[in-house]
């Protein structure tokens, strides 16, 4: 069982069993305890799925919340869908799972008083996608493998075998819960996620036995219209299924960010440098995480620009000006918004940012930082000073015209807003040519240049 530092599968490593939440970044131990809280008292057969976006964390969770129900001494089988996607039905991987769940002894003897049930299964083929009916279907067409011709019969051959089964897990598990964990399922061919569900409701509906899914509820209702058509209702089709919904809290993006600066070792070599907007990375990962949480990224995606970000970083001068907002926002772009990260350059200032202030939650000095650097980068300097003659005029005949109409001074509100905007970056061009003599308006080249060695 693998869990990773980050929260995501990129980077696999061993959960130390002493320490079952050590790389628990995200906080995650508080929402598995509540999780388990709420389930806990549940006594009929029971199915809950932890939704969350694909990519943000939940088989980190799943995997440390079921070591973690182990622990405390409950009965846990694990069930990774995707990795038995291959088979043509999912009922006796399941079936060994939940009896390589238990001690040795206790597994012995389950798979021993199981023989009946597995050997009627073994060439059923794709028999519970074809039962969607109901379990007496199910029941129905499987139990024509054992007697073909004598109806009756075959139904309560098949009722024996599978009531056999629960009983032999219900007297095992003795009273106490047993919680079974399916993840990646919306990873699979359609055909088989549904089997799956289809195998829980009708087949594993036994008392005490939780069923936990982890799935992106979205994903999952697009496979159900790829295999149903697009009229099919997904979402309650799935509630046929699910008898509880719980989502994972929204990850805090920022913490996530620092903990693979320091994992990737992505830093100045002057510490002085860390927070300037021309070269620090401490910087960087400030707007990254703005911009990441304002796209929508996934855990698995900015993992994903970190490992770009630390290969940018040996190719890319320590104390080379590089506006680190401007490459924090390419950084995103590439990987969330490519056609806007390729084009640009071609693009308007004013379009660009216009989509930016929509999406962007951060303080007003964030922002307005953000906002001159992309200015400088994207508004050649000569337009820059044009502008500002331009807006003072008008401040200047809003000046007069205030004289005769009060409500002028509304409208010279925004327009000496726009002046002190377009006078700072004006400032910061100013800067950098003096400093650096460098263009701003090689800037976006220059890091676009470097950042096409790395592949999407």
């Amino acid at each position: 069982r693998y869990g990773t530092v980050t929260g995501v599968q990129t980077c696999a490593l061993p959960i130390y069993k002493q320490d079952i939440w050590k790389d628990d970044i995200l906080k995650r131990k508080e929402v598995a305890e509540d999780f388990t809280r709420i389930l806990i008292d549940a006594q009929q057969p029971f199915v809950v799925s932890v939704d969350a976006l694909y990519g943000m964390g939940k088989t980190f969770f799943l995997n440390r919340w079921q070591e973690q129900l182990r622990k405390d001494g409950y009965q846990v089988a694990f069930f990774n869908a995707w990795n038995t996607d291959w088979e043509k039905e999912p009922l006796i991987p399941f079936i060994k799972t939940i009896i390589d769940s238990f001690p040795q002894d206790i597994s012995d003897i389950i798979k021993e008083k199981s023989r009946g049930l597995l050997k009627s299964i073994k060439n059923y083929g794709n028999l519970i996608i074809e039962c969607a009916g109901g379990p007496e279907d199910a029941l129905g067409k499987l139990t024509q493998i054992i007697n073909p011709d004598n109806k009756i019969e075959q139904y309560e051959a098949k009722q024996k075998i599978i009531n056999d089964f629960k009983n032999i897990i219900c007297e095992k598990i003795k009273g106490n819960k047993l919680f079974i964990f399916v993840d990646e399922l919306e990873r699979c061919r359609p055909t088989y996620a549904i089997e799956v569900l289809e195998t829980i409701k009708h087949i594993f509906d036994i008392p005490n036995v939780i069923f936990i899914l982890g799935i992106d509820r979205t994903q999952l209702k697009h496979t159900i219209s790829t295999l149903y058509g697009s009229d099919m209702d997904g979402e309650g089709y799935l509630k046929r299924f699910i008898d509880l919904e719980l989502h994972l809290p929204k990850p805090d993006r920022n913490a996530f960010c620092k903990v693979l600066m320091k994992k990737f070792a992505i830093k100045n070599e002057n510490s002085a440098d860390s927070n300037s907007i021309i070269n620090g990375w401490d910087c960087y990962c400030n707007y990254f995480s703005i911009l990441a949480d304002g796209y929508n990224l996934s855990l698995r995606e900015i993992s994903q620009c970190f490992t770009d970000i630390s290969i940018i970083q040996k190719i890319v001068p320590d104390n080379y000006l590089k506006m680190s907002p401007i490459l924090a926002l390419l950084m995103v772009l590439k990987h969330k918004k490519y056609l806007t990260y390729l084009n640009i350059e071609k693009m308007s200032f004013n379009d660009l940012w216009e989509e930016l202030e929509k999406i962007i939650k951060a303080n007003n000095t964030d922002v307005a930082c953000l906002k001159r650097c992309l200015m400088i980068v994207m508004i050649p300097f000569n337009d820059l000073k044009k502008t500002i003659n331009e807006l003072e005029e008008e401040n200047n005949k809003i000046n007069i015209e205030k004289q005769n109409n009060p409500n002028a001074s509304a409208r010279q509100d925004y327009i000496l807003r726009k002046i002190a905007d377009y006078n700072n970056a004006y400032n910061l061009y100013e800067y950098l040519d003096i400093n650096y003599r460098i263009d701003a308006q090689e800037i976006i080249p220059y890091l676009k240049q470097k950042m096409e060695y790395l592949s999407l």
